[in-house]
């Protein structure tokens, strides 16, 4: 259950930054082009369909999108994730050089028996 909210308001938040930015660009572009938007009637529609979506409330009148007040926990996870991934990384860096020192001696050991 926790993955689904994290989910939902992960897909909540990017609605949300979706129309914020559709709505600064607009208005830029309003400000230096005058009134006429760069938006199609689509894309509006689109837009119209995501907000309206946004809030529809289930039977107990719970959001279906939403996004949490707080990101405190969201972020923790996150970082965690990423920390994780980070050590991974480091760990299989480490045993790629370690295998890269190995094939170098072989190679010399190979290369001096040859000579």
């Amino acid at each position: 259950m926790m993955e689904v909210t994290n989910t939902t308001a992960i897909i909540g938040a990017a609605i949300a930054l979706a129309i914020a930015l559709t709505k600064i660009i607009e208005g830029l572009t309003n400000k230096f082009m005058g009134k006429k938007s760069l938006l199609s009637n689509e894309e509006r529609g689109w837009i119209k369909s995501m907000y309206e979506l946004s809030h529809v409330r289930d039977s107990n009148g719970v959001p279906r999108i939403y996004s949490p007040l707080d990101w405190t926990e969201i972020q923790k996870n996150f970082v965690s994730s990423l920390n994780k991934i980070a050590i991974t990384q480091e760990k299989t860096a480490w045993v790629l050089e370690s295998i890269g020192k190995q094939l170098e001696r072989i190679s010399q050991k190979i290369d001096k028996q040859i000579d």
